[in-house]
C-alpha cells in the first residue's frame, strides 16, 4: 500500500505530463479525491455522486457506489 502523500505526487506529476484527470481512491472511507487538469481537487464522499470522468471517456457515468461496488477490500 502506497501513502496518500505517494500517490497524490504522482497523480500531479501525471497531471503536469498531459493526463486529463487523476483519482485519488480511499477504499476505507468510500472517498474518492478527484483532480482534474487545470482545476481545484474534488472531494466525493456521497455514495451516490457522479465521478467526474476524463474527456475521452465523457460518456460513463459513474458513481462512488458503481466503483465501490466493483472493488474488494481487504481488512487490515
Amino acid at each position: 500500500e502506497q501513502s496518500t502523500i505517494k500517490v497524490t505526487s504522482n497523480i500531479l506529476h501525471c497531471l503536469n505530463s498531459g493526463c486529463q484527470m487523476g483519482w485519488l481512491i480511499v477504499p476505507e472511507e468510500k472517498s474518492i479525491f478527484v483532480y482534474p487538469s487545470g482545476q481545484q481537487p474534488m472531494f466525493l464522499d456521497e455514495l451516490d455522486a457522479i465521478i467526474p470522468v476524463p474527456q475521452f471517456i465523457s460518456n460513463l457515468t459513474l458513481t462512488l457506489r458503481d466503483l465501490f461496488s466493483w472493488l474488494k477490500v481487504n481488512p487490515s
